[in-house]
């Protein structure tokens, strides 16, 4: 005996088209995530490994030039030392295109304005940014997802628009969502070949129009051949996720971390000279302490007390030896170094913080100032300035007796 199959209601009809789109856009999301896992990867080891190898021997390049007094060897090795600032730079800036350390830690905001001063640098486009703080996505794929694409957006208006200008907004929609529109003055296309993919770049502004769509957005395009184009995005803004695995621990009420016994640290002393400078250096890149270690000691006025291999262990070494002056790593684990900074300022007023980093970038300059570091500088920069920065920042420490310093912990 055959069954009729009932007809499938148009309810359950949308209810099952529901139920499919939620699933497409979860797929897409974890797609972008998965590729910007990937991309936040490879950025990993090249700062973590390429870049810090390179630092290390440009600062051992400038330590045999100052010994060499031969021209025709302190030429070579000032050209060897050319060559290191260039890969220095090159490996810095890949870094920051497969993943800028701004959009992780400001959101997409910063990162656009530091998109701006990218292309700005490296292409000659004037571009400029307007943000709405309250239009800021929740969900970390879609800040990747829409920072790429403005970035190819971008790229286009380099290749293809031949303007100098462009200008860049993001504000919330009249439906509550993100909206981001990438504008310039350029001779503009016709969006109907978009569908054929035939025009140069259609196919980068295809996959966007259908990655958005996935992502419950969608893509306005506003051009003509001869006119002005304006491509504008919109995003959903997603609940924001309330773990915070990634927060940085605070130490507050006097709180005390205990030195790990089996960090490789320098032996701590305190110097009974007045004229030495004593220096806590905390990086989590042994080899750079060793080499920036190595170059202070050559330093009469200057004396290593500590080293830190992360921003914890640098706020407790800073409350036991009370240095002078602290090289501050910015990207460390367990603690970063503006949060390093932020306490030992607050906590020990007669020590001075210089950053370090090997991005840069006007953005995490700014945050370590603000946190409270005198100075922030790159680990490319010549030894003697970083030397001079130290005297420099040590002069304009005010001298106090250790009978009225706080005591150990």
């Amino acid at each position: 005996m055959s069954t009729e199959r009932k007809p499938e209601t148009s309810a359950a009809r949308d209810a099952r088209d529901d139920r499919r789109s939620e699933q497409l856009r979860a797929l897409a999301a974890e797609l972008i995530e998965a590729e910007q896992r990937e991309r936040r990867r490879i950025a990993g080891i090249l700062h973590d490994h390429l870049q810090q190898l390179l630092v290390l021997a440009r600062i051992k390049t400038n330590q045999l030039e100052s010994r060499l007094r031969d021209e025709t060897s302190l030429e070579l090795v000032q050209g060897l030392d050319a060559v290191l600032d260039e890969l220095i730079d090159a490996s810095r800036t890949l870094t920051a295109q497969l993943s800028p350390p701004v959009l992780h830690e400001s959101g997409l905001s910063d990162a656009l304005a530091w998109l701006a001063r990218h292309f700005r640098d490296k292409h000659e486009l004037d571009v400029s940014v307007e943000t709405d703080a309250s239009a800021e996505p929740a969900a970390e794929s879609t800040r990747v997802f829409l920072f790429n694409a403005v970035s190819e957006l971008l790229f286009n208006v380099v290749k293809h628009a031949e303007v100098k200008r462009a200008h860049v907004t993001m504000g919330r929609a009249e439906d509550d969502r993100v909206r981001v529109r990438v504008e310039d003055e350029g001779p503009g296309f016709d969006p109907t070949t978009l569908r054929r993919c035939t025009t140069v770049g259609g196919f980068g502004l295809f996959k966007i129009r259908e990655r958005l769509e996935v992502l419950g957005g969608e893509m306005q395009i506003d051009s003509s051949p001869g006119g002005r184009t304006r491509l504008t995005l919109i995003a959903p803004i997603e609940e924001p996720d309330e773990s915070a695995l990634d927060e940085p621990i605070p130490l507050e009420d006097g709180a005390v971390l205990a030195v790990d016994p089996e960090m490789n640290l320098a032996t701590v002393a305190r110097s009974g000279e007045a004229h030495e400078i004593r220096v806590l250096l905390a990086d989590d890149h042994e080899m750079l302490r060793e080499g920036v270690a190595n170059m202070l000691d050559e330093c009469a006025d200057i004396r290593v007390v500590g080293e830190a291999s992360n921003g914890k262990l640098a706020v407790n070494l800073a409350r036991s030896t009370r240095p002078d002056v602290v090289l501050m790593d910015v990207d460390m684990p367990m603690m970063n170094g503006i949060e390093a900074t932020r306490i030992i300022t607050r906590e020990l007023p007669s020590t001075r913080v210089l950053g370090l980093t090997t991005h840069d970038d006007a953005h995490v300059r700014r945050r370590m100032l603000e946190a409270g570091a005198r100075e922030s500088l790159t680990k490319a920069c010549p030894t003697s300035t970083l030397i001079e920065t130290i005297r420099k920042t040590a002069r304009e420490i005010p001298r106090v007796d250790d009978a009225d310093a706080p005591p150990d912990v």
